[in-house]
């Protein structure tokens, strides 16, 4: 039997760790950020009013009831060699194609870079191979690993402001200085990054990333033209500094087409391009990429140090894909998306009267409400605990420095809760408004 420690030898043993402070272990970089709140892991506070049951307009998260759980079953079958309409069970075990249970590379599967290169890189004018992409875990982790490859601490970030919190806190984690940029109706003001860029040049900063999410953008739900997105590429350019584009919710378009990428307007030039499959499918996958140069991909590689994330995954999204079973579920999803997007402004128009403003998305999941005066956010948001719906305030979307918040927004998502759900939810949001 092996030797254990005497209850004396424990004690001394907890009092020793308890002469150290734990932070003192953490690198610095880490003791500058939190643990991140909710909303940055896509989750939602629970209202403290337990008699009356929630509907959250919180996080960017599809709609739970429409998952494909049954086309991701099948998919995981066929990936695994398992054919269930020709094969029992236990044959199929006896065949079992040991491949996607191994690990998969730094790059992640060939296949699936190759069909996600032919789906969404559709916009392309011509089709990026496999060699352009890199698999992530998520979007998060495919910025996350653009950080790691070229961020050194103190080098600036420039980010549109609102911005995710989620990105901002992984840029400040990785020790940038993250100077924001305000936005207009039509995403970032493409002046104000002019006047940013050349203050900054002027000060000798290394600017090494200018963060964006063009399409649908989180919070705000803004589409920028592509006259503007030409003038963000031209500006990148001449300054040197690498865009950071991220498309999270680049397919939930309500119009016919899908407004070109930065990514595809430039060819990858000075545009690094994240993805994910968490927002078409379901966030728990954790799989998503980064796509650029061939030249740049290679140094993003070789920051990562995690193994890859799972073949077993991969194989089950190349078969969704190559099925067909992707391109039919986000047909139905849009169209979805767009009716709730529909009854909850409408509803809000009906309940709030003059109290709210905002405008219609042409996409996404969010709606960007700012609340007329003298209505303050946070005390809307926590009235709207009370009364049983749940959703985030602006400012968590800002910095503590740069373009202010004056706690006047809020974002409402429309994707997750039932679409039944929606009226309630903003007669609930409206009663927060007297």
């Amino acid at each position: 039997m092996e030797a254990m420690l005497s209850d004396l030898e424990k004690e001394a043993l907890r009092k020793t760790w308890g002469k150290h402070s734990p932070t003192s272990y953490a690198a610095e970089r880490i003791q500058k950020v939190n643990a991140g709140t909710p909303t940055d892991w896509g989750l939602s506070n629970r209202p403290p009013n337990k008699a009356v049951e929630p509907i959250s307009l919180a996080g960017g998260i599809p709609d739970v009831a429409t998952l494909p759980r049954l086309d991701l079953v099948k998919a995981t079958a066929r990936g695994l060699g398992f054919d269930s309409d020709k094969s029992t069970f236990d044959q199929a075990i006896a065949v079992l194609d040991d491949a996607p249970l191994s690990y998969g590379g730094a790059a992640g599967s060939e296949a699936l870079r190759a069909e996600i290169g032919r789906f969404f890189a559709r916009d392309y004018q011509d089709t990026p191979g496999p060699d352009r992409f890199l698999l992530t875990n998520g979007a998060a982790g495919g910025i996350e690993l653009v950080c790691s490859a070229l961020l050194d601490p103190g080098d600036v970030v420039i980010s549109e402001i609102p911005a995710f919190s989620g990105s901002l806190r992984t840029f400040k984690g990785y020790g940038a200085r993250v100077v924001g940029v305000p936005m207009n109706r039509y995403g970032m003001d493409i002046e104000a990054l002019e006047a940013t860029l050349k203050k900054l040049a002027k000060d000798g900063a290394r600017v090494k990333l200018i963060y964006a999410s063009p399409t649908f953008q989180n919070p705000t739900g803004t589409n920028m033209p592509t006259e503007q997105r030409l003038r963000l590429i031209e500006l990148a350019a001449y300054y040197g500094v690498i865009i950071l584009e991220d498309t999270a919710y680049n397919e939930f378009y309500f119009g016919e087409n899908l407004v070109p990428t930065l990514g595809s307007l430039a060819n990858g030039h000075f545009v690094i391009t994240v993805g994910t499959f968490s927002k078409v499918i379901a966030p728990g996958l954790r799989v998503g990429w980064v796509t650029t140069r061939p030249e740049l991909l290679g140094l993003i590689v070789q920051a990562r140090f995690d193994m890859g994330n799972s073949p077993l995954l991969h194989r089950t999204l190349y078969e969704l894909m190559v099925n067909g079973d992707l391109k039919r579920h986000l047909t139905s999803m849009r169209s979805l998306y767009r009716e709730k997007m529909t009854v909850l402004t409408k509803a809000l128009h009906e309940f709030c009267n003059d109290s709210v403003a905002f405008e219609d998305p042409a996409g996404g999941f969010f709606l960007w409400v700012k609340l007329a005066d003298p209505l303050k956010s946070r005390e809307v948001q926590q009235r709207g605990l009370d009364a049983g719906v749940v959703f985030p305030i602006g400012s968590g979307f800002y910095l503590p420095d740069g373009p202010e918040e004056r706690g006047q927004h809020v974002r409402l998502a429309y994707s997750r809760a039932p679409t039944k759900d929606l009226q309630l939810a903003a007669e609930r949001f409206a009663s927060t408004l007297a």
